[in-house]
């Protein structure tokens, strides 16, 4: 990837790394209660290609985080 901001020349293709963590009960034959917690930790290149700016050695705060509880039922 090439990029026309100043001082920057190359960018890599990482755009980033996802961390998941998934707990799940299954209630009982037919239900199971899920839920769910991600981290994405983002890149320099992402900081750059998002326009948050982002400077050598920092991403610029452009980390998510993501939960989810979901409910499973069999009819």
């Amino acid at each position: 990837l090439r990029a026309n901001h100043a001082g920057v020349d190359d960018l890599d293709d990482d755009l980033g790394q996802e961390i998941d963590v998934t707990f799940a009960h299954k209630y009982d034959a037919n239900t199971m209660i899920s839920a769910g917690y991600a981290h994405y930790f983002t890149s320099y290149t992402h900081a750059v290609l998002n326009g948050s700016g982002g400077t050598a050695g920092s991403n610029s705060g452009d980390d998510q985080d993501w939960m989810f509880v979901m409910l499973d039922m069999k009819f």
